[in-house]
């Protein structure tokens, strides 16, 4: 997985939403072997939704058709094809707000 971009966009006053995109590279060493692999993944993807331990959600993933390679990963791992994906994350941010003391005590007065 490597990161791609970040792009943070303002909700509301007191939120503001945060957009990564992460490219998923597999390789495989025909095309059709890459299709089952790919679908697993979109599927889990789908599946799960939310990363809990961060809250973000996982919005999609996109995948191109299976390539051609002619890298040094091709010949040591029979490897011929790649298929590149992209992985669309989206978390929300709260602003720091400014804390103010607390009311410790009201008293009331009746004339």
């Amino acid at each position: 997985m490597r990161f791609i971009t970040e792009s943070r966009t303002d909700e509301t006053a007191y939120h503001y939403r945060i957009e990564r995109d992460y490219q998923v590279i597999y390789y495989s060493a025909t095309p059709q072997a890459a299709f089952p692999v790919t679908d697993a993944l979109s599927n889990a993807i789908y599946d799960v939704q939310r990363i809990v331990a961060t809250g973000s959600r996982l919005n999609a993933l996109n995948y191109t058709q299976p390539m051609r390679t002619d890298t040094d990963k091709a010949s040591t791992t029979n490897a011929g094809y790649a298929t590149l994906g992209v992985l669309r994350i989206t978390s929300r941010q709260s602003r720091t707000q400014q804390s103010y003391p607390l009311i410790q005590n009201v008293n009331s007065r009746f004339a």
